[in-house]
């Protein structure tokens, strides 16, 4: 009877693991997720941010459970002004990507940390704007905003 109990131990301890291909925790990335209508939207970077003058890169982890996701469908870069409102201060090229119901896919983010007109920024809190379609199974699209702050530093 002990060893029975051990091995039901034993099973329902491996049961709790991590799904195979599940993330591993990683002390030095920050991961962002906002839910989709029929999925989520990932965002993993840094934890300590970016460096001023080097190349913010982040990856976008897109799981969808039914329908399908597209996108980015945009990608902008936008600072808070004294004001609160958002500016725009660069536009990125992206490829998007359409997941279909039970499937996953990467995309990949950078920004080279200067405005449109190739300017360098400065030090500062910025948002990584994204669009994605969502259009769960038998239902319309839907348009949805992913959202991610991105921190400058020294």
């Amino acid at each position: 009877m002990r060893r029975a109990g051990l091995c039901i131990l034993l099973i329902s301890a491996a049961a709790c693991g991590p799904a195979p291909g599940a993330p591993t925790s990683n002390p030095n990335v920050l991961r962002v997720t906002t839910q989709l209508p029929n999925g989520t939207v990932t965002a993993v970077l840094p934890r300590d941010g970016f460096h001023a003058g080097g190349q913010a890169q982040l990856r976008l982890e897109i799981l969808c459970r039914s329908g399908t996701i597209s996108g980015p469908t945009r990608a902008e870069v936008l600072i808070a002004s004294i004001s609160g409102a958002n500016v725009h201060v660069r536009t990125l090229e992206v490829a998007p990507v359409t997941v279909t119901g039970g499937a996953q896919s990467t995309v990949n983010v950078a920004w080279d940390q200067k405005n449109d007109d190739g300017r360098a920024v400065a030090s500062d809190d910025f948002t990584l704007a994204l669009g994605f379609d969502a259009a769960p199974a038998s239902q319309q699209r839907q348009a949805v905003d992913v959202r991610v702050t991105l921190t400058v530093g020294p």
